[in-house]
């Protein structure tokens, strides 16, 4: 079986999965300092510890995870085939050092765009489906699972009130 592609050809892949992605400190909003004003109206500006790890320093964003559908480019350094059960599989290895099967690879970024965003489709669809197949096997109890997430947005509303509630007294407390 001949290969699509060759070392040295510039291709995109369809890459969908989880990423990791900066979220802005929601302490310090990317300052990487607060200010506390003391009760005798002195103030100290001191290192963020909502964005900072261990030891390290503060960064000044938090790291979190998101599942991603994108096209990436990238260059062929290698090419392996593979042969399982009389068929051959045809994978390329990168510069980036990715390993991709060929049905991942194409010529143009609108290609690739469109396989990740069926990916992403089908990861959405998959989550629905393990949301209703929790503990392994098929519930019919729908009310129950029904009333258990309304708890628990009723519950969540009531912390974001609290929560609130709590930033805003203080705000007030750091002006005053």
């Amino acid at each position: 079986m001949e290969p699509k592609y060759y070392i040295g050809d510039k291709v995109w892949i369809a890459d969908a999965g989880m990423k990791q992605i900066q979220i802005e400190c929601p302490v310090c909003y990317g300052k990487k300092e607060v200010t506390l004003i003391l009760g005798n109206g002195d103030s100290l500006v001191m290192p963020c510890d909502g964005c900072s790890v261990g030891y390290e320093p503060p960064k000044g964003y938090n790291i979190g995870y998101e599942y991603k559908a994108l096209a990436v480019q990238d260059t062929i350094k290698e090419i392996r085939c593979e042969y399982h059960e009389g068929r051959a599989d045809i994978h390329y290895i990168f510069i980036s050092n990715r390993y991709e099967e060929e049905a991942n690879v194409f010529d143009n970024q609108e290609d690739a765009t469109k396989l990740s965003a069926v990916r992403l489709e089908e990861h959405k669809a998959e989550e629905i489906s393990r949301s209703d197949n929790v503990r392994g096997y098929q519930s019919k109890n729908y009310s129950r699972k029904a009333e258990y997430h309304l708890r628990e947005v009723k519950r969540l509303a009531e912390e974001i009130e609290y929560h609130n509630r709590m930033a805003k007294y203080c705000k007030g407390k750091a002006k005053t």
